[in-house]
């Protein structure tokens, strides 16, 4: 079992913070960047003063007051302010003055599960336990890397029976999208799947806050589902909005020298002939295993979708990414030799958890599976009589 370095309460110090529907937003005069903000907190109003750049666009949203008398996580209390002759009745809070994330561009506003009036751990499910493990002694336990892995090894020990991880979906039958891959060695498996009716927005809070809970930054519903499932099962995800993919065709082959690709950060990236590309008809579309293309990624229009959940070689993920100074959660991953079981729980999981928020989404092609033969699963042979003469006790089987 993988060393427990830590345990704490995320969310916690929280409690005075509340959730209040922002009214009226007003520049304050003589300023280009603040605003007067009117806010309703159940039946109180209150103004305060704000200076994040998405308070003009804020007025009809759920906000966080951090009201007079509370105090943040690094210690600063809030008090009754005037500013430019307004006076200010608490303060619109960010993720990162929240200690909720690092992110900190403008004030966290919530979404429609949540309802103004309330303490904001009554507003959203942001109270839990963080087991915090030390990735090192992790390292050669690929399954360790997703939290239904940690689960079954605290069921094991616990002797608690395992909450199974077997999703039921239907898949479609049109022939919507194609997969090929040239070196089956350094790619042993590749699903995808095809999904119409692709509404992007923001994720539910219960999805927000479990991405926080676990370090990773909200972006969108389909984004984040494919994080939170890679948090799960440990398998990595990726989705490409399917106008970009040409022929709605997948093909996995390795990059002639010189080839470059823009990834999802905006960098060019040079390949070799080691490099493995995740291409369309036309042109690379992600660097396998560790990011996917700035030419396909998912926007806010985005309607249809591609899945993908492969399994690559570790080797060749590794070497990838050290010569492209390129690390990333999956890549960190990938590196560590995934079980090519993993990618179809993975697939399945994703396809039940975006039909289940999205409404009208279908999945409208089978789940294509490019895969080569599994090796033979590794049989050891194991004499209780010997463990239990070198151990000195009785060990149960």
């Amino acid at each position: 079992m993988a060393e427990l370095d830590d345990i704490f309460q995320f969310g916690s110090g929280l409690d005075a913070m509340r959730a209040v529907r922002v009214k009226e937003v007003t520049r304050v005069e003589g300023s280009d960047k603040l605003t007067q903000v009117t806010l309703q907190d159940g039946d109180n109003t209150t103004t305060v003063v704000c200076g994040a750049p998405n308070a003009m666009d804020a007025a009809g949203h759920i906000a966080v007051l951090a009201p007079p008398g509370a105090v943040f996580f690094d210690g600063i209390e809030i008090r009754v302010a005037e500013v430019r002759g307004v006076r200010s009745e608490g303060m619109l809070a960010s993720e990162r003055e929240l200690g909720l994330s690092d992110e900190h561009s403008g004030i966290m506003l919530l979404g429609d599960d949540a309802h103004a009036g309330q303490s904001l751990l009554d507003a959203i499910p942001l109270s839990d336990w963080i087991f915090e493990l030390d990735n090192k002694a992790i390292t050669h336990r690929p399954d360790l890397w997703g939290h239904h892995g940690i689960a079954r090894e605290i069921a094991l020990l616990t002797g608690r029976p395992l909450r199974p991880l077997d999703p039921q979906v239907t898949y479609g039958s049109e022939s919507r999208v194609t997969a090929t891959v040239d070196d089956p060695e350094r790619c042993p498996r590749y699903l995808c799947a095809y999904f119409t009716g692709v509404k992007v927005g923001p994720s539910p809070e219960w999805l927000k806050c479990l991405l926080r809970a676990a370090g990773v930054r909200p972006i969108s519903n389909v984004v984040d589902l494919t994080n939170f499932v890679m948090m799960d099962t440990g398998n990595p995800l990726h989705a490409f909005d399917a106008r970009f993919v040409a022929g709605s065709r997948i093909h996995v082959r390795p990059a002639t020298d010189g080839e470059v690709i823009r990834t999802l950060d905006g960098q060019d990236r040079n390949c070799n002939n080691e490099t493995l590309l995740i291409c369309d008809a036309e042109k690379p579309i992600a660097l396998a295993g560790i990011m996917g293309g700035e030419n396909s990624e998912i926007r806010d229009d985005t309607a249809e979708i591609i899945l993908e959940a492969a399994n690559f070689q570790a080797g060749n993920i590794r070497r990838t990414s050290v010569r492209l100074g390129l690390r990333s959660d999956s890549s960190a991953r990938f590196e560590k030799s995934l079980d090519p079981v993993t990618a179809e729980i993975a697939a399945r999981h994703f396809t039940s958890l975006l039909l289940e928020l999205v409404d009208g989404c279908r999945v409208v092609s089978p789940l294509v599976d490019e895969v080569a033969p599994f090796p033979e699963k590794t049989v050891i042979s194991l004499d209780p009589k010997s463990v239990a003469a070198r151990l000195g006790m009785e060990v149960p089987v």
